[in-house]
């Protein structure tokens, strides 16, 4: 890969702001010893039932019980995230096409396994579980620049999309400090690594445009479907189920589906969406 200078000084000042940031994770944190069950842990707009009449149907102790679980399913979607994450960058760090991001990549692994514990603490110890991943694999057999393009496509599309809720949960003073916290310091450190991942989409894509008009449809219609599961996995039987909700698994399927949901789904992947048209890795469309 031939090396873009603007972009080498770019992940410099990343790198530099990542040691100015530093902080350890493990004395950061107040830890409460519980959370109340009866309050709130996440903005009820950002609830996956929100705004459809199913969750007009439900007792203010269920919309607390839903919050509460669909905050743990939420933690959990980052923690299987990250681990993507890690895996991923390590197969590549130090290899030739990634030496100019390698000393960068070092500090983006250890932000990452700080954001993979506490969040993982804060599911076990509040809610005494992680739920599994719902993983989202690439299709095989592909060339290897459009391999290591929509891997790292797929990490920042996902970055973005937790960020949207960090940004939003830290924000809301009716939580729990503790929730507050934990989102506004992912918020703060995933900030560097959204920014990371657009320049270095930017840098990736350019071997991909170089293979032509297929290999660019593939990868289209790649980062399509996961953009699909990127809002499908908030959508959670096991969290309904947790939540007391009956027929979870249906719950899940109309609730994913409701017209009521669509305007929420544009809102959530509005920024990425918008980078992704505006840099011409993506036609203009709903996702589905």
């Amino acid at each position: 890969m031939t090396t873009n200078l603007g972009f080498v000084e770019k992940v410099g000042n990343l790198y530099r702001k990542s040691v100015r940031d530093h902080y350890n994770p493990y004395t950061h944190f107040d830890w409460p010893d519980a959370l109340a069950d009866d309050q709130p842990w996440m903005p009820p707009d950002l609830l996956s039932l929100y705004g459809t009449p199913f969750y007009d149907e439900l007792t203010p102790r269920q919309i607390a019980a839903l919050s509460k679980w669909e905050s743990i399913n939420f933690y959990g979607l980052i923690i299987h995230g990250i681990r993507e994450v890690i895996e991923q960058v390590i197969l590549r760090i130090h290899t030739p096409a990634f030496a100019h991001v390698s000393e960068y990549l070092h500090h983006l692994i250890g932000e990452e396994n700080s954001h993979m514990w506490f969040f993982a603490k804060f599911c076990l110890a509040y809610g005494g579980k992680i739920y599994p991943d719902r993983g989202f694999s690439l299709e095989g057999g592909m060339a290897q620049p459009a391999n290591d393009f929509l891997t790292f496509a797929r990490i920042a599309i996902f970055e973005e999309v937790v960020d949207y809720y960090n940004v939003n949960i830290g924000k809301d003073r009716s939580l729990p400090p503790i929730i507050q916290s934990i989102n506004t310091t992912h918020h703060r450190d995933e900030s560097r690594h959204v920014a990371f991942g657009r320049e270095f989409m930017r840098e990736l894509y350019k071997k991909v445009a170089a293979e032509g008009e297929t290999a660019t449809a593939t990868a289209e219609a790649h980062l399509r479907r996961y953009l699909a599961h990127c809002i499908d996995i908030f959508y959670s039987a096991p969290a309904y189920r947790d939540a007391g909700l009956g027929e979870p698994f249906r719950l899940r399927n109309q609730a994913r589906r409701a017209p009521e949901r669509a305007a929420f789904h544009r809102k959530m992947l509005a920024r990425t969406l918008n980078f992704l048209v505006g840099e011409g890795i993506m036609r203009a469309g709903e996702i589905q």
